[in-house]
């Protein structure tokens, strides 16, 4: 069966399962970075990775979905569609405050289960060391004065927080240029 044969709902369920398997097929990689470089030499593999994918393929998957723009809501339409933030690993919400600013949370975070039984070494390396540079890179794509900034993130104190981690999307003028 060829895509262009599938009606739109079929098109919404495989996409869901397109963005599961892309990043169940990162992580799997993810075991044998750490193996051959360690935890830290794994999340410069991973902000490698992410922020030169994602603003190749956050542009191109605006073009071929029609939102293209630069406002946090067409960031937060991008991300809804992030090989890294599949619908079914993570449970991403959002609140649009206006053209240039909102908030994102996670209620559920398939990664970070994954890595908290590992130790706050293993999730601080997830939640900040590699989301900080990554996020950014995600947002800038849609507009090179867009941040970022973490509300609250892991390690979860209390162990049973929710959401599991909050964070702001500012579009600023002053801001600096990014240089990448």
């Amino acid at each position: 069966m060829r895509l262009d044969e599938l009606s739109r709902g079929e098109l919404a369920d495989l996409v869901m399962e397109y963005l599961l398997l892309g990043q169940l097929i990162d992580r799997s990689g993810m075991p044998h970075a750490i193996s051959a470089f360690g935890r830290d030499g794994m999340a410069e593999v991973a902000i490698e990775e992410w922020m030169g994918a994602s603003p190749i393929y956050t542009q191109r998957m605006q073009r071929a979905l029609g939102f293209e723009g630069d406002s946090v809501e067409t960031i937060f339409k991008g991300m809804q569609f992030d090989i890294g933030a599949p619908p079914q690993f993570m449970d991403f919400r959002y609140a649009l405050h206006s053209h240039d600013a909102g908030e994102f949370w996670l209620d559920h975070c398939g990664a970070l289960m994954d890595v908290e039984p590992l130790g706050d070494d293993y999730v601080v390396a997830m939640c900040h060391t590699i989301e900080d540079p990554t996020f950014d890179a995600t947002a800038l794509a849609t507009n090179p004065k867009a941040q970022v900034r973490p509300i609250h993130r892991p390690p979860r104190t209390p162990a049973d927080q929710h959401p599991h981690c909050r964070w702001t999307v500012i579009i600023d003028e002053s801001y600096p240029d990014v240089p990448f």
